[in-house]
């Protein structure tokens, strides 16, 4: 097994879904009427016919058919059999131009195709996650049955070997001086620790007094009156690694993997800020700004890298239902105060815990998906502008926090999220009538939708620049290797996704993918 392809099959048989241009149905048929119409002879007809039925059979049984034929005719008048044979040289010529014109036509468009065609992307075909707890390398998502041009590059191994040798690879080149943002909560957090240590990065947390790091917003440089510290009992915010930023420097490309934390779809609320995990801002849009935004240009100033990311992976992470099941808990505890019995009181939070998401809750998730995605597209203004993903949730072990049927929900919610905004693009880019035809749409009449500019949508250019990372539903059916209910293990979880991610910014940079 090499490092730049993981897993390598050979197929028994091609794929190419490419049908020569033939006639349809239709035209066959008037084909056929009119040879009909121009001869008397019903014998001849029917021969005619017959032919046009052998050859939708497999080839043994179009030759028994015409052996038939040729058997039936010695019983005819030499006329017929004249007339019969002037026929058949006719309609062999015919058919053999039909095929021979079927036949160039089918290999140009093959030929066009095979010249023009895209990448293919390896994680979209069926296949298997390869795991390994001993070998790292192995940990690589297998394709099932699909070319051996369409295997996963194992990224991560490569860019380890490079840092190993000290060797300058230049399969790599187009991953150097690159800048990557990270956002999302404690996976996307785990991913970035787990996949620098990986490929023998170095892994730096931005405490508030880094001189990379952004300052509080104005007012909230200290906490509200009555907050203590949870280590230090002062008042100030807590310096927990598991919220503040990190960056992943990637010495021998010379590129940065930049991680800021965020938490949810709500605003503030007083569980929000009573958590460790807290430090201002609040609201997932202000984080965005007033941090990911003056860090990526901090980092770009101290280590000369680019302003603007070339890659920005956005999760809508697990605190949204997390905050949900807090806000149903409170209900629990009032109850159990005014005396109701505490596993009565717990069985009715569960089932409200579980129920699928309310209409208002459904909404909620899609206008904020939308409203957090429209605004971190146009967070650097300008002709370049990076690429985005969507990471949905992964699938989970059973657990009352983040219940899977929600969990799903809001992945289907945000895929179609994403696919609207895509068509949104498409239809800006297509004219003045398709984007017509797009708003008239139910797709654009929801919140988020309802209010879109095509100016701003062509702008944007959202049908080029984004994209599902499938990372989650790779991980389908990987429960036993997390280390809870929620987080995976470095292996195969982080070692695949960072395989995924340098295959999205590769393919992001390579024009035929688009």
């Amino acid at each position: 097994m090499t490092a730049t392809q993981t897993h390598v099959r050979r197929r028994s048989r091609v794929s190419i879904h490419i049908l020569p241009e033939t006639r349809g149905i239709q035209e066959d048929d008037e084909f056929d009427e009119k040879r009909g119409s121009e001869t008397e002879a019903t014998d001849e007809t029917h021969l005619l016919s017959t032919r046009r039925e052998s050859f939708s059979l497999p080839l043994g049984l179009a030759v028994g058919a015409g052996e038939r034929q040729e058997g039936n005719a010695r019983k005819t008048p030499w006329r017929a059999i004249s007339v019969l044979t002037a026929v058949a040289a006719i309609t062999c010529a015919a058919t053999t131009t039909i095929l021979l014109l079927c036949r160039s036509s089918g290999t140009d468009v093959v030929a066009k195709s095979v010249k023009g065609r895209t990448i293919c992307d390896p994680y979209a075909e069926y296949g298997v996650l390869n795991v390994s707890l001993e070998t790292p390398r192995e940990n690589v998502w297998q394709p099932v049955a699909a070319e051996p041009e369409c295997q996963p590059t194992n990224w991560v191994e490569m860019i380890a070997q490079a840092e190993r040798s000290r060797a300058n690879d230049p399969r790599l080149d187009h991953l150097r001086h690159r800048t990557v943002v990270v956002y999302g909560d404690s996976i996307d957090r785990d991913h970035v620790e787990d996949v620098c240590a990986f490929v023998g990065g170095r892994h730096e947390m931005i405490h508030d007094q880094h001189p990379l790091s952004p300052p509080y917003p104005q007012g909230e440089e200290l906490p509200p009156p009555g907050y203590q510290n949870p280590i230090t009992g002062e008042r100030t915010w807590l310096q927990n690694g598991q919220s503040r930023p990190w960056i992943c420097h990637i010495p021998q490309l010379d590129t940065r993997i930049i991680n800021v934390f965020h938490f949810g779809f709500q605003d503030i609320s007083e569980f929000l800020l009573s958590s460790p995990h807290y430090y201002p801002p609040a609201r997932i849009e202000d984080r965005f700004d007033q941090i990911v935004v003056p860090l990526v240009a901090a980092v770009a100033e101290q280590y000369g890298s680019n302003p603007i990311p070339d890659l920005v992976s956005v999760a809508p992470g697990f605190w949204t239902l997390l905050r949900e099941t807090v806000d149903k808990q409170k209900v629990l505890e009032r109850q159990v105060d005014d005396g109701a019995p505490y596993e009565e009181a717990r069985a009715q939070w569960r089932a409200q815990v579980w129920r699928p998401p309310s209409e208002w809750s459904r909404g909620f998730y899609e206008k904020r998906i939308a409203q957090i995605m429209r605004h971190v597209a146009v967070a650097w203004p300008g002709k370049s502008q990076p690429s985005l993903l969507w990471r949905p949730p992964h699938f989970v072990k059973e657990t009352d926090r983040t219940p899977y049927n929600r969990l799903v929900a809001l992945d289907q919610i945000g895929r179609s999220v994403m696919s609207r905004l895509i068509a949104e693009g498409e239809a800006a880019a297509a004219g003045g009538r398709q984007w017509d035809i797009w708003t008239r749409s139910a797709a654009a009449q929801s919140d988020g939708f309802n209010a879109a500019d095509r100016a701003w949508a062509r702008r944007a250019g959202l049908d080029r620049r984004l994209r599902i990372d499938e990372w989650g539903a790779r991980m389908l059916g990987q429960t036993r290797y997390f280390r809870d209910g929620i987080h995976p293990n470095p292996l195969p979880g982080s070692y695949l996704y960072g395989n995924m991610l340098f295959h999205h910014l590769t393919t992001f940079l390579d024009p035929r993918h688009h």
